[in-house]
This record gives structure tokens, sequence and C-alpha cells, in this order.
């Protein structure tokens, strides 16, 4: 019924309850659920008949590379000149076939900029959106967050077996709750955004959506997601064909220096599946994601098309900034707020706990 710290609560019936009374020992086994890593396999078997999955696992730059329009008005006025260049890309597809990566340090406002593009993104036609984070929670968060879009439009896709009792009253308005658990409304595949859990997205390949469905991924937090995550939903989701007009927009935030993803198997971890999908792209500088200050100087060495290196961070005091800024950030990062707005957010923080 529920897993804490130490303990395991588990509740039978109350026959079982009866026999086991005068019982000194009893004995329970757990079974792994393989459902994940078949998930994880179907996209890695998809994308192996993808025709541009060259250019999702080794992204090069595209000869067909549109101009970026920049955005005139924006939802959130408070964003800064580079997350309004971000969220100009992201909703380009300048990037397209290669994904468009957002990164930075915690505070820079990653999800922000994110959530600004899923905006544009849904006011421009008719663009139907999946919007994904590796976690109940960070999913939850950007649901929040995108609140203004009418729960006509916008879904929360959850897994039938989660505990009702820890989705907060927002998330279960635009959720569909029987009395035994969530489920798919018969309307599903109507809504212009659906918000969910990676590994919960990748089933919608068996739910019969397919690649010409959505024309925009959104992946937040992607610093910490195994590579195979991603590729469970691009595998099946991406569009099959050469036309790259129908190509669609797949847009990543994280940062390659935080934790990256849980790695438990030594196996694993000797073939590189420590290694974000962000981490390995932005390490390798055969990639167009790679620093080049010659070529790129007014965008911290980054092509601007393909990459955006966000640098004002908003949660940390400057000498707080300064040991991470030197080891991992070249020096480049800016504390964006005064030091009494620090305190204050630090106080409804600590307030929150």
């Amino acid at each position: 019924m529920r897993v804490e710290l130490s303990h395991v609560l588990v509740s039978f019936h109350s026959s079982l309850h009866r026999r086991i009374l005068n019982s000194s020992r009893v004995d329970v086994v757990f079974e792994f659920k393989r459902t994940s890593l078949k998930l994880l396999h179907q996209g890695l078997e998809k994308l192996e008949n993808l025709s541009i999955a060259k250019q999702i696992i080794h992204p090069h730059p595209s000869n067909n590379s549109p101009r970026v329009t920049p955005i005139r008005s924006f939802f959130n006025r408070n964003l800064n000149d580079q997350q309004k260049n971000a969220v100009s890309t992201a909703c380009s597809g300048s990037y397209i076939p290669c994904p468009f990566i957002i990164f930075g340090p915690p505070g820079t406002g990653k999800t922000e900029t994110m959530v600004e593009a899923i905006k544009q993104m849904h006011k421009m036609s008719t663009n139907k959106i999946l919007v994904l984070a590796p976690s109940n929670d960070a999913a939850d968060n950007l649901l929040k967050r995108l609140d203004s879009i009418p729960r006509s439009e916008m879904f929360r896709l959850t897994s039938y077996s989660r505990d009702k009792a820890s989705v907060d009253e927002k998330t279960m308005r635009y959720s569909h709750y029987e009395s035994d658990g969530f489920q798919v409304p018969d309307n599903f595949t109507e809504y212009r955004v659906i918000v969910s859990t990676i590994m919960m997205a990748a089933k919608l390949y068996n739910m019969g959506f397919g690649d010409d469905h959505f024309n925009s991924f959104f992946i937040d937090e992607a610093g910490y997601c195994w590579e195979p995550e991603i590729i469970s939903i691009l595998g099946t989701l991406y569009y099959r064909g050469a036309d790259v007009n129908k190509m669609q927009r797949c847009v990543l935030a994280g940062d390659p220096h935080q934790l990256g993803p849980i790695i438990r198997s030594q196996l694993t971890l000797r073939l590189g599946l420590d290694k974000s999908m962000i981490e390995r792209l932005t390490s390798n500088e055969s990639y167009v994601y790679s620093k080049n200050v010659d070529l790129y100087p007014d965008t911290s060495g980054y092509n601007p098309n393909y990459i955006v290196k966000l640098l004002n961070c908003y949660r940390c005091h400057p000498d707080i900034l300064k040991i991470p800024n030197e080891l991992f950030y070249d020096c480049e990062l800016q504390s964006g707020t005064s030091t009494i707005t620090i305190i204050i957010n630090n106080i409804l923080f600590l307030s929150l706990l």
C-alpha cells in the first residue's frame, strides 16, 4: 500500500490475517516489474528503423535551418533577454531535426523558459504538445505553471496506480480519476497539451498514438534522465519520414553539471548510461552543441540555433555561486537578484518545509 523509508505497509484479505495470526514468521517476496524496461527497449528498437536516428543520436548542423523570428509578446514579462531568445528559438524550430538544449545551474529559470515556450507553442495554430519530466513532482510542477491553458485543452496523464492522496487539488482538476484509479478519458486524443512523466508517456505509442500526432516535445529536468528514457519517446513518437517540414520540435532543459541518472548496475555504468543525453551531447566537440568562443562570442561560445546557456542565477548569493561558477560554468554566471530578495526567497522556501 505504501513504501516508507524503512518500512513497507502491506494489506491482505482478512482471511489471510486469520491464517497467519499464530505464525511466528511470514515471508514476503517482491517481484520486479519489467514494464519500464520493456518500454525502453521498445523505443530503442523503433529508433533503429527511424530515418532521422543519426540526427537524434549524433546531431550535426542542418542546411535547412529557418531564420529565428523574435517573439514580441511574452506571457511572462519578467524573462531576461537570454530566456526570451531561447523561447523564440524553441518555437522557431531552427534546430530541427536536432534537439534544442536549454541548460544552466539551478535558479537560472530553465523551467520558466520552457513554460513560456510551451505557452507560445500552444498559442500558435493547433499545435499538439507533449510536456514531460522524469518524476511526478516535476510533471505536476510544470502543470501548475501552465494552468492558464484551459482544462478542456490540457490533460495530466497519470499512472493508474498513483496514490490519489499524493496528488494536489490543481493537478486533480486536469486528471481523470474513477473509483479505483487514474484513467484515460474517451476524448484523450483531442487534448492539445498532455503533461506526463516520461515513462508513462512511453505507453502512448501502445495506446495508438502515431508519429504524426504531436508537433512538439518538451522534456524538463533532462539532466537526470536516462538517455533510453528520452529515446523511449523519440523512438516511437518522432516523425519517421524525410520531410523536414513534418519533423517535430524537441526541447531538452536541464543541467549536465548536476546529479545525473541514477545507475544501480555496474554494467550499465561501464557502458555509459550514467551520462544523460544533455551531458553526452554538450561534452562532444564534434556535435553542434560544442563551445567555440571564436564563432559565437556573443552567446558564451554556443550556437544559439541549437543550445542556450542561461547565465543569470536568481537563487544564489554571489559568494555561494563563486565555487560552482569557477568549477563548472567558466566563471560566466551572474547573480541576477539582490541580497534582500535572496533572503526573502530562502525564508519563503524554508517556511514550506
